[in-house]
């Protein structure tokens, strides 16, 4: 007998509350909640007499239409400005360090080519509504919160993108260049067309909806728009999800995120419940049980992976070593757009394996996320410390370095825009040089079988002699490129000496020179693997890349083991400095003493510098350095403790403070004001006093 439409979803909406409700008591993700009222009344269990899956799944797809209208209200041109730079290079980087990471695991694991891809694409998208959740119940505030959301915008962009590409792939469940192709040709005219006619459409009707100043045909118009997007994109070979994320971004620009999205809420919340525990419903634990290994290994890949792809790509752009740490580990876990790409993988073979997989991950990833966000901080703080002296120096004013270069020139910028966009060329370049070779590779052979005397093994030799032939200026331009951005970038932060004059920025200079080449070097490689690793030997690519990585990673810690030097010799002469300023103001500048110069000019590389001498009252008297931990907190670092006519330079983490102690800081502005805060005790915004002025006044 088939169960009626009333009864599947009153046995679905009655099972999620009960179910919620225990997950809320015992504080776990209430999505796990959902998952599990799913499996209650999933095929294999006792209560899948009371829905019918047609039923189910009917409403799972309204709930994947408000819940990706919702996120596209969340979803403006001002949230990508608000997010910047960082957030688009933070989230590009990550989203493909999984890419490259889930594939190469699924391959190395036996998956075939199409699956490999949907694994790739379900392990790289964090969980926008499990982060904000979890943010909200530990009352997560500060830097931290505001990069993972800004990295959140664009990977939720991303993450369209690459479903359309997947619902594309899974209907002709083929990878090749002219495919991809036409599908992202595809992609950007349906792309241009909708977003063209929508912004000439969508916003102005939509102000009129919202001058009525109507709450119910306020939420009624925002639904008929949800609808009509999916049903647009759907008609057009698309996902539902597609369409509905674009119908809710076009709401954003009419400015109606406010007055729609509290009302559009409850129904979403209802409906994203029937879409989990849909997802529930569909979880065969047999197939999990099956597949352990893969469960723990594409976990510890999501876990791991994000951690490294944030927080290399956070610190990378400047967002201070703390801070990159604990975002990286805020965003270890997969959720629903990983679902939903399940679900695009279901028709294909394999599919129901993917999908348990998803589910399997994604809930073990949803259990460690509070774990990771409420220890996020002293985990952060730990590794920090666990890092050699001079790579945490390192770290302490490469941010500084990015704050400068930041403020460089607008004809610098273009000339740094301008390099940047020959690099790409070059790589992109190499990867259809590669891609070409790979996929004509039998071609090309028997073509010089043909034309030539020399055997197959000849054939082979010949045409791996030509390839390198064309990729090696290919390369040797990329490598020209990494250096010329290198030092166009470091001259923004660091300005070269006259020729003959006594360079005092050489030693920052050239570490900021190694970490840029690092870090553009890696990006290279990355797009390099993700482009091609579908038509390439797993593991061939991935060892080059590796060792590359070593090779930079080696240079770079020995010009930060020089950059330490650096720093112990600027200390010292920032004490000769200060002890000038003392003899200078006991004397009253009585004409005995030449003007000082400027501390930040003579010590350049050495970021901000602001002194700050700890009174009776200082919270940070009578403990150590490393009990205050400035450098984890703050990323700001002490170079100098000045104790009367003592000099303390690069002090270590026993250092113990003492009333009187004047202690010069070094870092961004922003880490040296908050270190600043935290020495004295105070919760100011006032710029903290410079080291010449602090000299004066407390002497």
């Amino acid at each position: 007998m088939q169960t009626s439409f009333l009864v599947s979803f009153a046995s679905v909406l009655c099972v999620a509350a009960v179910t919620t409700v225990v997950f809320q008591r015992l504080k776990l993700p209430v999505v796990l909640g959902y998952l599990l009222a799913g499996l209650l009344l999933g095929p294999s269990s006792l209560g899948a007499a009371l829905t019918n899956p047609k039923d189910v799944h009917t409403l799972a797809e309204l709930g994947v239409i408000l819940l990706m209208f919702a996120l596209g209200l969340e979803f403006s041109f001002k949230d990508i400005a608000k997010a910047g730079a960082r957030g688009a290079a933070t989230a590009l980087f990550q989203v493909a360090t999984l890419l490259w990471l889930g594939f190469l695991a699924a391959r190395l694991m036996g998956f075939a080519l199409i699956p490999s891809v949907f694994i790739a694409a379900m392990l790289s998208i964090s969980s926008t509504t499990l982060i904000v959740r979890v943010f909200h119940e530990q009352k997560v505030r500060g830097p931290e919160r505001q990069l993972v959301l800004g990295i959140l915008v664009f990977e939720d962009l991303l993450a369209i993108l690459l479903l359309a590409a997947l619902t594309t792939m899974a209907v002709s469940q083929q990878l090749s260049p002219a495919a991809i192709g036409e599908s992202a040709l595809r992609l950007a005219l349906f792309l241009l067309v909708a977003i063209g006619l929508g912004l000439a459409v969508v916003p102005r009707a939509f102000r009129m909806v919202l001058a009525l100043k109507r709450s119910e045909t306020t939420l009624v118009a925002g639904l008929g728009l949800a609808f009509a997007g999916a049903l647009g994109a759907q008609a057009m070979g698309y996902s539902v999800a597609l369409g509905a994320f674009l119908a809710g971004s076009l709401a954003a620009q009419a400015g109606a995120t406010k007055t729609l999205e509290p009302l559009v809420m409850p129904v979403r919340d209802v409906f994203v419940a029937v879409f989990f525990v849909a997802v529930g419903m569909s979880i065969e634990p047999s197939i999990i049980a099956q597949h352990p290994l893969e469960l723990v290994v594409f976990t510890l890949v999501v876990i791991v992976g994000k951690f490294i792809g944030v927080a290399g790509g956070a610190f990378a752009t400047g967002a201070g070593l703390r801070t990159s740490l604990q975002a990286g580990l805020t965003m270890g876990q997969i959720g629903e757009f990983s679902f939903i790409i399940a679900v695009v993988a279901k028709d294909l073979p394999g599919g129901s394996t993917l999908f348990a997989l998803a589910v399997g991950i994604s809930s073990v990833t949803a259990l460690c996320t509070p774990t990771l966000v409420r220890h996020g901080p002293d985990l952060a703080q730990w590794i920090e410390r666990k890092l050699p002296h001079s790579v945490q120096t390192f770290a302490s004013l490469y941010a500084s370095w990015i704050d400068a270069t930041s403020r460089a020139a607008p004809t610098l910028r273009s000339k740094i825009r301008a390099l940047l966009s020959k690099l790409l060329v070059d790589v992109f370049l190499m990867a259809g040089v590669l891609i070409a070779a790979a996929i004509f590779d039998e071609r090309l052979i028997q073509l010089i079988n043909a034309r030539t005397p020399l055997a197959s093994t000849g054939a082979k030799i010949a045409l791996a002699a030509l390839l390198l032939a064309v990729l090696l200026p290919l390369l040797w331009g990329a490598a020209n490129i990494i250096a010329s951005l290198s030092r166009t970038i470091s001259a923004a932060a660091f300005a070269e000496n006259m020729e003959g004059d006594v360079d005092f920025a050489a030693a920052p200079r050239r570490a900021y020179r190694l970490a840029l080449s690092f870090i553009f070097s890696a990006a290279c490689g990355l797009i390099l693997l993700v482009a091609t690793q579908a038509f390439l030997p797993p593991g061939g690519g991935t060892v080059l890349f590796l060792l590359l990585l070593v090779l930079l990673g080696i240079a770079l810690v020995r010009g930060a083991n020089n950059l330490q030097g650096h720093v112990r010799a600027g200390a010292a002469a920032l004490f000769e400095l200060l002890a000038g300023r003392a003899s200078a103001y006991a004397l009253q500048h009585s004409g005995g003493s030449d003007e000082l110069d400027d501390a930040q000019a003579l010590l350049p590389g050495l970021g901000e510098l602001h002194a700050v001498t700890l009174e009776l009252q200082s919270p940070a008297v009578g403990k150590t350095l490393s009990e205050l931990n400035l450098r984890g907190l703050t990323g700001a670092a002490v170079i100098l403790i000045r104790r009367g006519e003592q000099a303390i330079t690069a002090p270590g983490g026993q250092e113990t403070l003492v009333l009187g102690d004047q202690i010069v800081l070094s870092g961004s502005l922003h880490a040296v004001r908050l270190a600043t805060a935290k020495l004295l005790g105070k919760r100011t915004k006032r710029k903290p006093k410079s080291v010449e002025n602090d000299a004066e006044n407390t002497l």
